[in-house]
């Protein structure tokens, strides 16, 4: 609900008259907008929030209190999430998705408006968002080359269109990228269907969007772009074994941290880099981590070769506070969206050099 106030900060001192303004608190922000309504400071009861000994107080009440009951209706109605930036486009009067009509909104709007309300709570990241937003462009490109517009409304589209989207995309790409390209579309219909937006039944199965991939590996040289590659029981033994044959100590310390990362049920380079010895538990051989990518807590009990590994990087002592040292001990992680590129670019340039070790033989 909103609250009408009248700022004595933007009171005129020449004429000691100032706007009315209704504001709304959302997420610890407040956002507020002048109802247009000029008073002499003198007349406004901040107690009541009301015009009082005004010739014209009751007409003047009557506007202000309209001007609130709109807007408390919109606040109200809208289905989803409440933002700052929700909040900021219903005062000022412009499209906010699921107080209008699903035949006026446009598609590639709501899909980017979505992204950017995700990024703004905090759902997604922004290397995530600035790929959804170059993705989301194609998308519109590819409406502008085809349908004569890059309009296309909540109402109009089905699966139909998604898959002459996908036919046209894979002659310049593969389906991997294709699927992360379809990413932000998808999220975007399932949150228009859960808001009564879009109709279900033009889509189906959502998970239909996706281009399904064939799953295993047949051990050819060069597998087709579709198949996904695991390294068999054979070619991991072999691997183990040349542990002890490499020429630099290095080589064998990037063997580790994949090593640990196969025993940890499957980390990411960035959790590797990101492991602390806070998150091992040694007395009940347990890691406990939440997960850069997903944000959710990794919980897993360790073997006796994952242990051997971490007892092994405790006896070289390189890092107080970080398992495998590919980040300074002082290494602020930020939730702040300035830094948070910054802080995911400082662990990507620690890891580059793993790359160089990709061939243990080296």
């Amino acid at each position: 609900m909103g609250k009408l106030v009248l700022r004595p900060k933007q009171v005129n001192k020449t004429t000691g008259c100032g706007p009315i303004y209704i504001t709304y608190f959302v997420c610890g922000k407040t956002i507020e907008k002048s109802t247009g309504i000029i008073i002499p400071d003198s007349s406004w009861n901040a107690v009541s929030r009301k015009v009082v000994s005004h010739k014209d107080s009751s007409r003047l009440n009557g506007e202000i209190n309209e001007i609130k009951r709109n807007l408390d209706e919109k606040f109200a109605k809208y289905p989803g999430i409440m933002t700052p930036e929700i909040a900021r486009r219903i005062l000022n009067g412009q499209q906010v998705y699921g107080l209008e009509d699903p035949n006026e909104i446009d598609f590639v709007q709501y899909t980017l408006d979505n992204q950017r309300r995700r990024y703004e709570i905090h759902d997604i990241g922004y290397s995530v968002l600035y790929n959804s937003i170059l993705a989301i462009e194609r998308f519109r490109k590819f409406l502008a080359n085809t349908k004569g517009e890059g309009f296309i409304s909540l109402s109009s589209m089905s699966i139909s269109v998604i898959d002459e989207y996908k036919t046209h995309r894979l002659k310049e790409i593969c389906s991997d990228t294709l699927n992360k390209e379809l990413a932000p579309l998808k999220f975007a219909i399932s949150y228009g269907v859960q808001n009564g937006l879009m109709d279900i039944r033009k889509f189906g199965d959502l998970d239909d969007i996706y281009i399904k991939k064939e799953r295993s590996y047949n051990g050819d040289k060069s597998p087709e772009v579709s198949n996904i590659h695991y390294l068999s029981h054979e070619q991991m033994a072999a691997f183990i074994k040349l542990y002890p044959t490499v020429k630099f100590d290095r080589t064998r310390e990037i063997m580790d941290m994949f090593l640990f990362s196969f025993y940890a049920c499957g980390l990411r380079i960035s959790d590797i880099a990101t492991l602390e010895w806070s998150h091992i538990d040694f007395e009940r051989q347990m890691m406990t981590k939440i997960l850069v990518k997903g944000k959710n807590c990794h919980e897993v009990t360790l073997n006796e070769r994952a242990m051997e590994i971490l007892d092994r990087w405790k006896k070289k002592n390189y890092s107080k506070r970080f398992v495998f040292n590919l980040l300074p001990d002082d290494f602020v992680f930020s939730d702040k969206q300035n830094q948070e590129l910054c802080d995911k670019c400082a662990i990507l340039s620690k890891l580059i050099p793993c790359n160089y070790h990709i061939d243990p033989r080296i």
